[in-house]
């Protein structure tokens, strides 16, 4: 029985902080090949009187990302790229300001689907705090702190913003598509902003967002 006991001790701590965070997010070699996604979701936020639907077509790699968001007070969408961005608001093109740019990138580098793929393939590192709590890293730059629930599945994660603050969402509920764990519900921690997705589709080869 302490033969066996050992064993099992030493089995379980030779699994990573990476096959930890990763236990439970699904068939692992799909999100390695994962280069696109479609979401539709519908938003609610306090400071609103109405929720409103927006539509994410995201490219993985290189960067490039289409949101249309809409309802039937305002109609607007944005692009943006590694580079360049635009903004389209009721008929309106105009070309995104730097401020702009460089915060959608931020918010684009360290999301969520991103730091699960990375993740997989090794690119990015896990490292434990605690049992449940682990710090990813690129190399030496922070992309975010996932914490796990009972389950095993990513709870809260924190990421740094453009302005020094830490940002932090909450998965709320889950699903599995094709083999791919999920979150379906992401929120603010006080509930005051809500994205509830209806679709989500992933995409094994980038996607044409814009003509």
């Amino acid at each position: 029985m302490l033969q066996v006991s050992c064993s099992q001790q030493n089995q379980s701590s030779q699994i990573s902080e990476r096959e930890k965070v990763l236990a439970k997010m699904g068939d692992l070699d799909k999100w390695r090949s994962l280069q696109a996604l479609y979401i539709k979701a519908l938003h609610e936020e306090q400071r609103l009187d109405f929720p409103y639907y927006s539509e994410i077509k995201r490219n993985l790699y290189p960067t490039e990302v289409w949101i249309h968001q809409w309802t039937d007070e305002f109609d607007n969408v944005r692009y943006f790229n590694d580079s360049l961005g635009w903004s389209l608001r009721n008929g309106n093109k105009t070309e995104m300001d730097s401020s702009m740019l460089v915060y959608l990138k931020n918010w684009d580098r360290h999301l969520f689907y991103r730091t699960i793929k990375n993740l997989a393939t090794e690119n990015y590192v896990a490292k434990a705090k605690n049992d449940s709590t682990f710090n990813i890293w690129d190399g030496s730059y922070f992309i975010a702190t996932i914490i796990l629930n009972k389950n095993g599945l990513p709870y809260k994660y924190f990421t740094p913003t453009v302005s020094g603050d830490t940002s932090l969402t909450v998965y709320a509920k889950w699903s599995e598509t094709d083999g791919l764990v999920h979150p379906d519900v992401s929120m603010a921690p006080d509930s005051s902003f809500v994205f509830a997705a209806e679709i989500w589709t992933h995409y094994f080869k980038s996607l044409k967002l814009i003509q």
